[in-house]
């Protein structure tokens, strides 16, 4: 799949920070995307949102949050 916001710096930082265990940062980078998004690219982004929003409640101990 290829989503032209996958060409924007703010995906690459999200999965940057993602990928380091920064879930929050990686939330924060995602949804500046996903506010301009429209379409496929919206839905995309808001499962990888969902995804780092998981993570990080589950960090937090918030179980049924992360769930």
């Amino acid at each position: 799949m290829s989503l032209a916001c996958e060409a924007d710096v703010r995906f690459a930082a999200g999965a940057m920070a993602f990928e380091r265990g920064a879930y929050f940062e990686a939330h924060e980078h995602w949804e500046s995307l996903w506010l301009e998004a429209t379409g496929n690219e919206r839905a995309y982004l808001a499962g990888l949102i969902q995804l780092a929003a998981g993570f990080h409640k589950l960090e937090l101990g918030v179980v049924n949050g992360a769930r």
